[in-house]
């Protein structure tokens, strides 16, 4: 990835997002912003917590005190990884850092081409509504069902890139499991994945539902033995 020597500051989502927060806070928050830019992945970045703790010249627990902080405010998409460990893997994601790289990307593709993508698009559809009309007046009309998915029909588009698809019965689900907050949460965080590594699943939900087991597996319960009636007065 080409290294550019500057990111796209906005002075107004600052203001509105960041100005009640302390200086601690905003500190933090631009150098991550710098660290986030020169990464691999534009826009995100995966460190252990101690790694993190020398980006910001913190101890360990202020750290995550502090990256606790943003995933509560919704400041950035903050993944807390092997939760087992003292010097865990952290993930924190800019969604508009992903965003602003998505689009740069599209329009740097998109120069190549030589051309604007959207007349481009239109271009190659009126081709293919000429193909079609062309082959529909050689052949007999031939009535075609139309098929439409549940998919389709059910499940609309949530998150910040708008990738999440999810039916109004798995919403209430989520919502209902683990509150308003805790159901954004998730869908921001699986959203910002999707866009970061182009990630495709068959089932949204389901794939939320596995992140739960994973970082909150359930405890195993030993079923009690159940009692006879000789136990009932075996110590009379």
């Amino acid at each position: 990835m080409s290294k550019n020597p500057a990111f796209l500051f906005y002075p107004n989502d600052w203001n509105r997002d960041m100005e009640e927060y302390p200086l601690e806070i905003q500190g933090a928050w631009i150098v991550l912003l710098c660290k986030l830019w020169w990464s691999e992945t534009r826009g995100e970045a995966t460190k252990s917590l101690s790694e993190w703790a020398r980006i910001l010249r913190e101890k360990n627990k202020k750290t995550k005190e502090i990256l606790e902080f943003f995933q509560k405010k919704n400041i950035s998409n903050i993944i807390f990884l092997d939760n087992q460990s003292s010097n865990q893997n952290i993930t924190i994601i800019s969604r508009r850092m992903v965003k602003d790289n998505r689009i740069s990307e599209l329009r740097r593709q998109v120069g190549k081409l030589g051309g604007n993508p959207g007349l481009l698009k239109i271009k190659e559809n009126s081709e293919n509504l000429v193909n079609q009309t062309n082959n529909q007046n050689n052949q007999s009309p031939v009535p075609v069902p139309i098929t439409v998915t549940n998919k389709e029909i059910n499940k609309e588009k949530y998150g910040e890139f708008e990738n999440v698809f999810l039916s109004d019965d798995e919403i209430k689900k989520l919502e209902e499991k683990h509150g308003e907050h805790g159901k954004t949460d998730r869908i921001e965080k699986l959203s910002s994945y999707i866009a970061s590594k182009g990630k495709k699943y068959k089932s949204h939900y389901a794939t939320i539902l596995t992140w739960d087991r994973k970082n909150n597996p359930t405890p195993t319960v030993v079923p009690k033995k159940q009692q006879t009636v000789e136990d009932m007065y075996s110590n009379d």
